[in-house]
């Protein structure tokens, strides 16, 4: 991927996942119209900061994100006037609940976008072939060790009969 898409996809995550944030705290607190009216507030700042950054996004994450800005400023206005009436506020809500799924679907792929799963032609090995690979090295390792240790007691042995061979040898010679 290139750098300049993965910062701009990275920067687009970040804004995203303000306004999801800010999405469910109107969701939680719809009922009180001063809150929706602080979350306007805010989506507007928001707004103010995406026009005038200079953020490295490239123009089509620059444009749907200003949509989306526009599109979640909609709904607080719809829900800050549908707050004394029933139906409405209802609407608005199921506006509110869609436009929250809409944004995690958005951060869900980004996030792949970013850090894609593994490639299936490379399958995982499964816990059970990663305890016996690791086994049989253990194993080797072990075998390994053995087998250098019995060389050595093997050695150690031989020099030790050769020594006594030769003091007997040195005690016939000597009578």
């Amino acid at each position: 991927m290139d750098n300049v898409v993965k910062v701009s996809l990275q920067e687009k995550l970040k804004y995203i996942r303000r306004l999801l944030t800010l999405a469910r705290t109107a969701q939680a607190y719809a009922d009180r119209p001063q809150v929706i009216g602080y979350a306007r507030k805010t989506v507007r700042l928001e707004k103010k900061w995406l026009r005038r950054a200079s953020l490295p996004l490239t123009e089509a994450d620059a444009n749907e994100l200003s949509e989306l800005t526009d599109e979640f400023e909609e709904l607080l206005a719809r829900l800050k006037e549908a707050t004394g009436k029933v139906d409405r506020y209802k609407r608005a809500q199921e506006y509110l609940d869609n436009f929250c799924a809409k944004m995690v679907a958005n951060v869900e792929q980004i996030s792949l976008a970013l850090n894609p799963p593994p490639s299936p032609a490379e399958p995982e090995p499964s816990q059970a072939e990663k305890f016996f690979t690791e086994g049989k090295e253990a194993l080797r390792k072990v075998g390994d060790t053995i087998e250098s240790g019995a060389q050595k007691l093997g050695n150690f042995v031989s020099q030790g009969v050769e020594k006594l061979k030769n003091a007997m040898t040195k005690d016939d010679n000597s009578k």
